[in-house]
């Protein structure tokens, strides 16, 4: 047993010296994993082939936000932000979001489909943090000067309300203006009060 552990502690050695040089990238372009040992363990497949035992509930959660779902396509040339693990966002404000949620290990998917009431929605942010078995939805409304943006967003929002996602409990709505934009402090608050209590 011992001799199998040693083994299998070189292995992981070896995978994170390589990965120190690489990052592996899945078929639509994201990176799958980046150079943490953390992210090497959520791999598919990689628990087994080190010999490990099965995946921590966290550990779960944080492969999830990993595998393929279905998601926003087209407007691929908006996404230009690079978050910490190597996904890419449309804006300053969802980098944010997107990094902070990264740096607290809080698992969640970018523009995941969400079918509402035979429409089509692409949250910013679809969360899975570890205190609700609920997914949360984070949407960031980010030009709400704009008066077109401004109705479709309340509209969506309506459409979330009716259909069971309210603010506050499993709807989390931030936004900004171009006179008023996002800090980090609303983010960081944000996230204790309705993530991490």
């Amino acid at each position: 047993m011992a001799e199998r552990l040693k083994d299998t502690e070189e292995e992981l050695e070896a995978v994170n010296a390589f990965l120190q040089q690489y990052h592996i990238r899945g078929k639509n372009g994201r990176y799958l994993y980046t150079n943490r040992e953390t992210e090497v363990m959520q791999i598919p497949g990689i628990r087994e082939l080190l010999g490990l035992q099965e995946k921590s509930p966290k550990e779960s959660r944080m492969h999830w936000q990993y595998e393929e779902f279905d998601h926003m396509t087209g407007y691929e040339e908006g996404k230009k932000i690079q978050l910490i693990d190597g996904r890419k966002v449309r804006s300053k404000s969802e980098a944010m979001i997107g990094n902070e949620l990264l740096r607290r290990g809080i698992a969640f998917r970018y523009e995941a489909a969400l079918e509402i009431a035979g429409k089509n929605y692409y949250p910013d942010f679809s969360i899975r943090p570890d205190e609700f078995s609920e997914t949360i939805i984070w949407e960031h409304l980010g030009i709400m000067d704009e008066g077109k943006y401004r109705f479709d967003a309340s509209m969506k929002i309506h459409d979330y309300m009716l259909n069971g996602l309210y603010p506050g409990i499993n709807l989390i709505l931030t936004s900004e203006t171009r006179a008023k934009p996002l800090d980090f402090m609303l983010v960081d608050q944000v996230i204790r009060t309705f993530i991490h209590r």
